[in-house]
Order: structure tokens, then C-alpha cells, then sequence
């Protein structure tokens, strides 16, 4: 309990330094200070943001992850003719390696959330010029894309909402998943064949390799060769804090979560994703 409150204090004050570090650096604040009242409104309405997206992680988690993961699985199970076997893991280890792992995803979650903001970020920058029938909504999104000669505290309130929208749309799949690491133990029954699985992770290996790329690229060219707009330096620095806030939320929930997953489970009846475990030396073998 001490490792968790200690983790969470130490993220939530993480992304604030994330928060300021951003204002100070912004093109839109390169006049604010510590003594401005400006500063100190921007530092409000932002950390406003990453409460709200503090909020936001743990009702996703709590919703998705432990009310709606497992209708969403069944219905993929059905449209691929898998099952899966949950084996429900209370004994929990207390051992450092097992502490380190938990927290683990105080890291790694944010670290998944902000690339995938970011990248969907920069692809609705890209597209929102095109002419079809979602442009309106794309136009909307369009962080980048924002007037930065309003004033922070507008530009502020214009960019945060946009910000926290982007990152539940990114956090929708790892708040979902998020739940089922510590407590349950997936076995699954008629998934793809291995030889198929190698090209499909191969596939997926080289898209994440190129968006990781990219998105380097892109950190790069505006943090350290100084080739793009500087309010920039405002929108990823507060894009950083908002996933690990919008993460620490997700954390936070996570165990009401697994109650609910674990209550699902011992309640359903379905054919597809049932409670139970395998046990591997009642397999017969050929040789």
C-alpha cells in the first residue's frame, strides 16, 4: 500500500513538472514567469486538465476494463471461434521483483498512451486539410492546427480539451486490458496458428517500428533541432502530463476493476470465455 500511494504521489507530481516545464517553454508563454498571474492561470487550468483526465483513466478502466471487457472479447470470440480459460490469481507475491513489475505500468502505460496520442495527433494534422465527410471532425481534433495569438489562457482552454479527447480515444484499449495482468491468468483455446502468428507479429513489428520512428523524428525536429513552431513545446510537454495523469487514474482503478472482472466471471455463462485453468500434464503427448 505504501509502494502504491508513493508511485502514484510521485507520477501525479511528475506530470505537473511536465505541466510547468511546458508553459515556461511555449512560444504562446515565452513572456510568463513564476511571479505572472498568467503563468499561475495556465498552471491552474492544465492541472485542471490532468485531474479531469485523472478521472477519466480510472472511470475507463472501471467501465471498460472491468464492466465491458469481457462482452467486447466474447463478441470478437465468436467472429474468430476462440475460447479462453481465465484462471483467477489471488495469491499475489510480495516480493520486490513482483512490486517492481506492478508499478511498472506507471511507466509503461503513459509511455503507451502519449505515443499513441501524439501519433494520432500529427495523423489528424496531416489529414484534416482533405476533403471527405469526417474533415469537420478531423478540423475539430486538429490540435496543431490552433491560433496561438489569443492569449495562453485561451489558448490553454482551447488546446486542453482537445488534449484529454485524443488521450481516452488512445487509452480506450490499454484501460481495457489494463485489469487482467495481476489477478487473472489467460489461457487461449483455437487462436492462430504459430507460423501465422510469427508474420502477423512480424507485421506489427515493423508498423511500430515506423510510428516509433516517426514519432522520434518528430520529438526530435521540435525539442532539439528547433524546427518546429515553439508552441509545440507547450502542446507535447502537456500532452506527456495529461497521459501520465490519465494513466495514474487508470492505476488507481485498477483493482475495483478486477473485483468487477472477477464477480463477471464467477456470474457467466458463456460458451466462449469461461473461469477455470489448464493443466498442461494431462495433455497426451505422440512422442
Amino acid at each position: 500500500m505504501k509502494e502504491r500511494l508513493l508511485a502514484s504521489i510521485l507520477s501525479f507530481s511528475v506530470g505537473i513538472i511536465f505541466y510547468v516545464s511546458g508553459i515556461l517553454s511555449g512560444v504562446a508563454f515565452k513572456s510568463l514567469s513564476f511571479n505572472s498571474r498568467g503563468f499561475w492561470l495556465v498552471v491552474i487550468l492544465t492541472s485542471i486538465g490532468g485531474l479531469a483526465a485523472l478521472v477519466l483513466g480510472y472511470i475507463l478502466v472501471v467501465f471498460i476494463g472491468g464492466k465491458m471487457s469481457l462482452r467486447i472479447t466474447e463478441l470478437i470470440c465468436h467472429l474468430n471461434k476462440s475460447k479462453y480459460i481465465i484462471e483467477i490469481v489471488d495469491n499475489d507475491p510480495k516480493t520486490a521483483e513482483n512490486i517492481i513489475a506492478q508499478n511498472a505500468f506507471l511507466i509503461a502505460i503513459p509511455a503507451l498512451v502519449f505515443a499513441i496520442t501524439a501519433t494520432l495527433a500529427w495523423d489528424i494534422f496531416n489529414l484534416s486539410d482533405d476533403e471527405f465527410i469526417f474533415q469537420p471532425i478531423l478540423h475539430l481534433l486538429d490540435i496543431f492546427s490552433k491560433p496561438v495569438d489569443i492569449g495562453p489562457v485561451l489558448y490553454s482552454i482551447n488546446t486542453i480539451p482537445i488534449i484529454i479527447t485524443l488521450i481516452v480515444i488512445a487509452g480506450f484499449v490499454p484501460s481495457m486490458v489494463l485489469p487482467y495482468f495481476r489477478r487473472f491468468k489467460i489461457t487461449g483455446i483455437n487462436s492462430a496458428p504459430f507460423h501465422t502468428s510469427y508474420l502477423f507479429m512480424v507485421i506489427k513489428l515493423v508498423a511500430g517500428l515506423g510510428v516509433l520512428l516517426t514519432l522520434t523524428g518528430f520529438l526530435y525536429d521540435i525539442w532539439w533541432s528547433d524546427q518546429g513552431p515553439r508552441y509545440y513545446r507547450y502542446i507535447l510537454p502537456a500532452m506527456i502530463g495529461l497521459s501520465i495523469h490519465f494513466s495514474l487514474g487508470a492505476f488507481l482503478g485498477r483493482a475495483k476493476a478486477e473485483d468487477i472482472i472477477k464477480k463477471k466471471l464467477e456470474e457467466l455463462t458463456s460458451e466462449r470465455i469461461f473461469q477455470g485453468y489448464v493443466n498442461i500434464q494431462s495433455i497426451k503427448r505422440e512422442h
